[in-house]
């Protein structure tokens, strides 16, 4: 990650335990040696609903991805066209990884960190980490590890206020 990058766009592989890729793309925004931050637009279609945040999806909504170098996570923020806050999931991933130029990857582990525009935190998806476990997917070991950074991260966030949004970029 460095400077220089902003407008280029990223590929992103988010990889499942089960094997599963789903491929997403965010224009850079920021980037240091130490964090990525791309922002990403959205549009009502196959999903209608932010995963975790129960909102719908409306045409318009915008979100930044915050990736750090050597994090076991990467915050996620959902903004509507007005900029209004519909929510932040903090995914619980191996950190990210550059296979090639202008690509990054990362195991997701499943269990994520939800908080509400209100403050309310949850943390989620637990049995589809046991579920992975039970299957040989993701090792004992590591879904410790994402169990804890999970506790870790929303304990944390529960004493926070609330994300201020950037200005979306078109």
């Amino acid at each position: 990650m460095r400077g220089g990058m902003e407008k280029q766009i990223v590929r992103i592989l988010h990889r499942k335990p089960d094997g599963r890729v789903v491929r997403q793309a965010g224009e850079v925004r920021r980037a240091t040696p130490q964090e990525l931050v791309l922002q990403r637009w959205f549009t009502p279609g196959r999903v209608a609903v932010y995963d975790g945040l129960a909102a719908p999806i409306l045409p318009g909504d915008w979100g930044l991805l915050f990736l750090s170098l050597g994090a076991w996570f990467h915050v996620r923020t959902y903004h509507r066209v007005s900029g209004a806050l519909v929510g932040m999931v903090v995914n619980i991933t191996t950190p990210p990884e550059s296979p090639e130029p202008g690509v990054l990857s990362y195991l997701d582990l499943e269990v994520d960190v939800v908080r509400l525009p209100d403050g309310t935190v949850r943390v989620i998806d637990r049995p589809a980490l046991r579920a992975a476990v039970e299957a040989g997917w993701v090792t004992p070991d590591l879904a410790r590890r994402a169990e804890e950074t999970a506790a870790t991260l929303a304990a944390v966030l529960s004493h926070l206020p609330g994300p201020r949004p950037e200005a979306p970029h078109r």
